[in-house]
């Protein structure tokens, strides 16, 4: 097909690679910045996504396919603008494969953006991802009113800087968990606890994460993901 894109080097995509020690080998996480994706020439403005993330993301997909970018069909929902409708859903092939493989041409992805950054993931169960910046002393204290009593209580105790970084990491747990559910925010956040960033509560048959990523401005990385049956 005239104009499709080019399959993207191995090398390129392992240098965007994030790692971590308790995610499991079918989860993949990369992250970059939209600045990045347009030295690499990885961004097409007739996606309409002028940050490069959902190109990113048909990019990685495709690498785990095996196959060209644009035969990748993402779902509006991810990375959709509106937290309330954004969420993790099954990315397929355009051209799909033989019955017998069908399986394969399948694969559960979300991505976030959190200014210039930019944060995706594939996994071969349902799964979530969430960037946020930082919060001030006073925006997590504002934050922490939205969350479920649990947390309310045990990272009310945290103040200051403490509870900047506690509750901003609480809050990528609560979207990611929200997004691998296919809710979004349209679940109230206060229904379900997410605990500590050291002693994050997992769900029956869910595990997640958060990750402080200190770059030119302090950044927390969210995951949740559908342990495989």
């Amino acid at each position: 097909m005239t104009g499709q894109p080019p399959a993207a080097p191995a090398p390129a995509l392992d240098a965007l690679a994030w790692h971590h020690s308790r995610l499991p080998d079918h989860v993949t996480v990369h992250l970059t910045t939209s600045q990045q994706l347009a030295t690499l020439g990885w961004i097409r403005p007739a996606t309409g996504d002028q940050s490069g993330a959902t190109d990113l993301l048909r990019y990685v997909v495709a690498h785990r396919f095996g196959t060209n970018p644009a035969e990748v069909l993402l779902h509006p929902a991810v990375g959709h603008p509106d937290p309330r409708r954004a969420r993790g859903t099954q990315a397929t092939l355009s051209a799909r494969w033989p019955e017998s493989s069908d399986a394969r041409t399948r694969l559960w992805t979300s991505l976030s953006r959190c200014g210039t950054q930019i944060a995706v993931v594939t996994a071969l169960t349902p799964v979530g991802i969430d960037l946020e910046i930082l919060q001030t002393p006073l925006q997590a204290a504002e934050l922490l009113t939205l969350l479920h009593p649990t947390d309310r209580g045990t990272l009310g105790r945290r103040t200051g800087t403490r509870l900047a970084h506690e509750v901003t990491a609480a809050w990528t747990r609560k979207e990611a968990m929200l997004k691998a559910l296919g809710t979004g925010l349209a679940r109230d956040p206060a229904l379900d606890a997410v605990g500590t960033h050291a002693r994050p509560i997992q769900e029956a048959g869910w595990a997640s994460l958060s990750a402080h990523l200190a770059d030119a401005q302090d950044y927390y990385l969210g995951l949740a993901w559908q342990h495989q049956r």
